[in-house]
């Protein structure tokens, strides 16, 4: 019955941290439902972990995806380039397009996985 309290709780901290809700928000959360101190504590570092893990979870896959993009505008362009010998200049700018926007969405996208402490705001408006 207890164990289903405090999962209860925590569920309830957890969507308010996911949301972006201050960490006093939360605390006085916790407090309300009787639990304080360092449990509380416990309990909003918890959940902050996973906050931090969901975050650095949807950087690292939107850096897959820019490192695919990049390899494949650059890999396009090279076989073009230097097995087929030449580019069509449409096809030159399409390649390179693709190449550096996937370059810069990797990058883009280990940045937020360095810096996913400083995030603000709920997880669902991060794009």
């Amino acid at each position: 019955m207890q164990a289903d309290r405090e999962e209860k709780i925590y569920g309830i901290v957890l969507k308010m941290v996911l949301w972006g809700e201050s960490k006093e928000d939360a605390l006085h959360k916790l407090r309300i439902n009787g639990i304080e101190g360092a449990a509380a504590e416990e309990i909003y570092a918890q959940a902050r972990g996973e906050r931090l893990a969901t975050i650095r979870g949807m950087c690292l896959r939107k850096a897959a995806m820019g490192f695919a993009l990049a390899v494949a505008g650059f890999g396009i362009w090279a076989f073009f380039w230097y097995r087929l010998g030449g580019i069509s200049r449409g096809l030159l700018f399409l390649t390179i397009g693709t190449g550096i926007f996937g370059l810069v969405k990797f990058v883009t996208s280990i940045f937020g996985i360095i810096f996913a402490a400083t995030k603000k705001g709920s997880i669902a408006d991060l794009d």
